[in-house]
């Protein structure tokens, strides 16, 4: 049996291959093990015709995963290649698939599978071979992540692109990868959809796993610089210490994501003396409202915290902030600006809010006062910069897609733009 797994065309990305599509090198590794011809095709830097025209038609099953805003764009390629070869099973799954399966079409999609895909997809193959394919594929969460084959990397040309802000490396061989130690979140913030995602449990890999892959990459690929993926890797502490004794053994170079309230001074200077060169806290906003609005339950003086205890490490920080959320005043904007000025940072995200399919702002936007008034995944990029058509980068539109009891959509699309122009004065902007 020949499967092609597909990473869509991410039009909305200026670099789009700074980061290798891990979940579907994960199933490709399960995949293969089963003797299946597996291909993977990372078709992020292409248009959609493009890709249409790269893409093999003689596969017996073609797997998309996708996000909700790849979402329409995977249905119509899907659409196309059963206009070309309507012997073959169209399956579906990512994040899109899993928080809103309701939505996906079965006209075009022969399957979707809902959750993680390692084991399900074994099952649908199994049952593709047996011509009994369900519409909907769910497994149980997977405890032991030790218990998966290491992604298959050697299925991409590029393992990884720039990780680090501004372009930085930290190593002659100015390459890099991403890698994942766990899985899931157990905090609850009502603009995210990684709860639903991963069901609320953190399921993770052994400290010993994850040096080994490193290892691995580094041997094999040349490649001494690292992105973990997890969505707060400093969520135990223990956990975290074990890891940056290994890391400060391989002399690697590493960024992560964060979480304010976790983590003490002591720590960051562990992760630096590692490694670590920088961190992404989730800051979100500089107004204190808009943090309760959205469930960060952490302060704005405990995010200082954390970015001036980094800072003194020497860790450099990218600040990631969210523009036009629902708890926003007139006067948010100056709030977060006036935080940026009280902290050292090196980098700042700026995005837009989108009510993401999923979280809860999405299922109830009723009890965070506001109305969400485009729910077209086509209007849902986020990213406040953009490829434009001649491939140089542009700034995106701004564009509200909520209103709500304290501020109608104009007035949020005037919260965004002036946050922007706070941003982009620190010099500090991300243009990626």
């Amino acid at each position: 049996m020949k499967i092609i797994l597909i990473n869509p065309p991410h039009p909305y990305l200026i670099k789009p291959y700074s980061q290798a599509p891990l979940g579907l090198l994960y199933l490709a590794s399960v995949l293969r093990d089963t003797c299946c011809e597996v291909e993977l095709h990372n078709l992020s830097g292409f248009t959609e015709d493009q890709s249409l025209n790269i893409l093999p038609l003689d596969a017996d099953v073609y797997g998309f995963s996708a996000t909700s805003v790849d979402y329409p764009l995977c249905e119509r390629m899907a659409s196309a290649i059963r206009r070309k070869n309507d012997r073959a099973k169209l399956l579906i799954g990512g994040p899109h698939a899993t928080v809103a399966p309701e939505t996906i079409d079965l006209s075009v999609f022969h399957s979707a599978c809902i959750g993680e895909g390692e084991k399900a997809v074994l099952e649908m193959v199994e049952d593709i071979r047996e011509n009994r394919l369900e519409p909907f594929y769910r497994k149980p969460r997977i405890r032991s992540l030790d218990e998966l084959p290491l992604p298959a990397r050697d299925l991409i040309d590029s393992i990884g692109g720039e990780v680090f802000a501004f372009d930085r490396n930290y190593s002659d061989s100015n390459l890099s990868a991403t890698i994942m130690t766990s899985r899931g979140c157990p905090f609850n913030c009502s603009y995210c959809a990684s709860k639903p995602m991963w069901r609320g449990l953190v399921s993770y890999r052994s400290v010993e796993s994850v040096l080994e892959e490193i290892r691995i990459i580094r041997d094999e690929f040349s490649v001494d610089q690292f992105r973990f993926c997890d969505d707060t890797l400093n969520m135990d502490t223990e956990r975290l210490h074990h890891l940056c004794r290994g890391l400060d053994r391989m002399k690697v170079f590493w960024r992560c994501s964060v979480r304010a309230g976790l983590s003490t001074p002591d720590d960051f200077k562990m992760m630096f003396d590692s490694g670590c060169r920088e961190i992404s806290p989730g800051i979100e906003s500089g107004d204190q409202r808009v943090l309760n609005f959205l469930h960060k339950h952490n302060s704005v003086e405990s995010n200082r915290d954390l970015i001036n205890w980094a800072t003194r490490a020497g860790i450099n920080v990218r600040v990631l902030l969210m523009t036009g959320t629902p708890g926003e005043c007139s006067d948010t904007p100056e709030k977060t600006r006036d935080f940026l000025g009280s902290i050292d940072f090196n980098m700042v995200s700026l995005t837009q809010f989108r009510p993401i399919p999923g979280s809860p702002i999405w299922k109830t936007p009723e009890k965070f006062h506001c109305r969400i008034l485009d729910r077209d995944m086509e209007h849902y990029s986020f990213y406040t910069w953009r490829k434009g058509d001649n491939g140089e980068r542009e700034k995106a539109p701004i564009q509200s897609v909520i209103e709500t009891d304290l501020l109608p959509k104009e007035a949020l699309e005037d919260n965004m733009r002036r946050m922007f122009d706070y941003a982009e004065e620190t010099g500090k902007l991300n243009r990626g």
